[in-house]
């Protein structure tokens, strides 16, 4: 999984674990081995949000995006982005690997192909 994608669920898990004051505590992490992670920490007076988390590690053990609408435009986003800020050269070379023809990288528009190749082979989110 993706730094980008855990920081996007950690949105979310931040926005539904309305916690009472002092009962949850995030803490972040970033190490040069095992890279960035998180831990949250919930005081066992806190039924709701206890049950919250439970649910929350739950649903992402059978798919790892909290909140998929935030996760696809935020995909969406940084691959126009991308095609935006690239270089003509950059474009082509995207076009030619995934199969598109090259002259499209003159457009604005990211041919639909290509977009999808982008989403699988880029690092984006």
């Amino acid at each position: 999984m993706s730094r980008e994608l855990l920081e996007l669920n950690t949105e979310y898990q931040d926005d539904t674990l309305d916690e009472p004051v002092n009962t949850v505590e995030i803490h972040r992490f970033g190490h040069w081995g095992p890279g960035w992670y998180e831990i949250v920490l919930i005081h066992p007076s806190n039924e709701l949000a206890l049950r919250a988390a439970d649910e929350w590690a739950a649903a992402l053990d059978d798919y790892p995006v909290a909140d998929e609408e935030h996760f696809s435009e935020t995909e969406m986003n940084e691959v126009y982005e991308w095609w935006e800020s690239s270089s003509l050269r950059d474009r082509i070379e995207l076009l030619s690997g995934a199969g598109d023809s090259i002259f499209a990288a003159r457009r604005e528009e990211i041919p639909e192909d290509t977009f999808y190749f982008m989403c699988e082979h880029l690092d984006i989110v």
